[in-house]
Parts: structure tokens; sequence; C-alpha cells
């Protein structure tokens, strides 16, 4: 079975990267999926890494968002290896 979405109050707060699930403080029926997001160690802020779609390449803080659950990182592919 894949990974289940967790309460955000069971995430990592080191740094560690996951992907969250997330709603608009100003309209909480405005949700999405985010692949990649943490809580920044040093003060634990909420952060979402800004994707080109964002016109940013770095972590963004915005205190519009309210994260409500997250998941680890599904792990990558298993090697192919040769039949032949």
């Amino acid at each position: 079975m894949g990974e289940q979405w967790r309460p955000i109050e069971t995430a990592p707060k080191d740094g560690t990267e996951f992907q969250a699930w997330v709603t608009q403080e100003t309209d909480p029926s405005t949700t999405w999926w985010e692949p990649r997001c943490r809580f920044e160690p040093e003060n634990e802020a909420f952060q979402i890494w800004g994707r080109i779609d964002y016109d940013q390449d770095g972590w963004d803080n915005d205190w519009n968002w309210n994260p409500t659950h997250w998941q680890p990182h599904p792990l990558p592919p298993a090697p192919e290896t040769d039949h032949g």
C-alpha cells in the first residue's frame, strides 16, 4: 500500500522535504497539492519550493498558505536490469 496523507502536525520540522496538501487561508475551498515543501529548520516556517510556473527558483514563504496534510516523497523507481 502506498503512503497515506498524515496530519501536518506530524510533518518533520528539520528541513526534510515532503509533499503537502494546502489550502488558501483567505479561501479554504481553494486547495492544491504541492510536491516540494518543508518546514524551514531555523523557525519552522512552512515553505514551498518556487517552481518555474511560479516564476521563482527557491524556497518561498507565503502566509496565505495553510498546509493541512503531508506525505513523504515516494521512492524513486528501481533501476532497470538488462535481461538480455
